[in-house]
Order: structure tokens, then sequence, then C-alpha cells
């Protein structure tokens, strides 16, 4: 019963960002900004094999390629291409939220008082700014 209690949050707060997320990319489906437009444009270069135009040191290579991915699978028609984006953009946006749960669920695991560990070790982090055992303390200015 406890696990199920502590999991309801979890979920309410999975459900609304995957249902948010949803409603932004379909709502702004046939919308597209003048950096997509150019990430479209190489994601053609990419399917037309044309890497000097991938290729270059202004836009980064893995996004059109995996806009290029969808597009070759998907084919849409030049109406619904704006939108094989936006589901793209959806995709990597679960992705992005899966790993931040998994670091996040990480870094609050490790923070637990293990058998043997006292609450003052976990509260005294050296990673976080103001917490360390070796930072001086002063009464003022040098």
């Amino acid at each position: 019963m406890w696990q199920i209690k502590r999991s309801r949050p979890l979920i309410l707060c999975w459900l609304t960002a995957v249902g948010l997320g949803g409603i932004h990319a379909w709502s702004a489906r046939h919308d597209m900004n003048p950096d997509g437009i150019n990430y479209l444009d190489l994601s053609d270069a990419f399917l037309k094999g044309d890497w000097e135009a991938a290729v270059n040191g202004i836009w980064s290579p893995l996004y059109p390629l995996l806009l290029g991915i969808a597009r070759f699978i998907a084919r849409p028609s030049p109406y619904w291409e704006f939108a094989v984006a936006h589901a793209l953009n959806f995709i990597i946006y679960l992705f992005a939220l899966a790993a931040f749960h998994f670091f996040l669920s990480q870094w609050l695991y490790d923070r637990q008082p293990r058998v043997g560990q006292s609450l003052m070790t976990l509260t005294h982090d050296p990673t976080l700014p103001g917490c360390s055992w070796d930072m001086p303390y002063s009464s003022g200015p040098p």
C-alpha cells in the first residue's frame, strides 16, 4: 500500500508532463520557426546524400539526421512535414523526460541514509556549494 501511495504523485507528474507535451506538439504541428526550416533543409541534404551541405560548422548534424530518418520512414507530404518534425520532437522530449526521471531517482536514492550512515554525512555533501567539511568559516571578509 505504501508503494502505491508513493507512486501516485509520480504517475500524476508523468501523465501531466506527457499530456502537456503532447498537447503542445499537437497544437503547434503546423508551425515552424526559421531554425526548424533550416533543419528540414539539412534533413533533405541527408536524404539526398549531400554530405557537404548536411555537415557544417553551424548546425548540429544529429538532429537533421534523425529528422531525415523520420521523414524517410513517414514519407510525409509537404503539408505534414512540420507535423513529422513535431512528432520527432515529442519523442525526443519523452526520452529527455525519462532521462531526467532516471537521474533524479538515482540522485535521490544515493542521498537516502543507509545502515550505519548518519544523517550528518547526507546533509554535508561536498558537491553542493556551502556544504563541504573543509570549507573555512570566517567572521567576515579577509
